[in-house]
């Protein structure tokens, strides 16, 4: 799981990487890295002074260390710039095609397009409407078009 916000443990990158993967060899740790966009450099910068864009991506470098099957994203891109949102996102497309299911969660109704092969809509806890990216509109219940619109529930 990546959180909405970063949280990075004390000590260095590789240190933070090394928690998820106490094996992790340094080639493996660049190759992770340079997977969420950061240089080699990151290994031994101390990972709670990171930007908040930074600890974000070596936060999910600790994640994809550990080769999961699953990865949640929560607000994964609300704390980096449009180059590295638009970086996250192309990697979350390219892990899903690789065979790791990802659920990606945001509020950003553009972003989910861009994303999603499915949608699901929750409101107040509970699934109000579950369809493509493409017909999340045209097929939602009235109550769901206001929720996506911004109106209250």
């Amino acid at each position: 799981m990546v959180f909405q916000r970063p949280t990075p443990f004390p000590g260095t990158v590789r240190d933070n990487l090394q928690v998820a993967e106490p094996a992790l060899t340094d080639a493996h740790a660049v190759a992770v890295l340079q997977q969420v966009g950061l240089e080699a450099a990151f290994l031994d910068r101390t990972a709670t002074e990171l930007s908040g864009g930074e600890g974000q991506r070596v936060c999910l470098a600790r994640t994809l260390v550990t080769e999961p099957e699953v990865i949640l994203m929560d607000e994964v891109t609300s704390s980096v710039d449009p180059a590295q949102r638009s970086g996250l996102e192309e990697l979350a497309r390219l892990l899903a095609t690789s065979g790791v299911a990802v659920l990606w969660v945001t509020h950003d109704l553009a972003q989910m397009r861009r994303v999603a092969d499915h949608v699901l809509v929750v409101i107040e806890g509970r699934i109000a409407h579950v369809s493509h990216p493409i017909d999340v509109d045209a097929n939602a219940p009235a109550s769901v078009r206001a929720f996506l619109a911004g109106e209250a529930p």
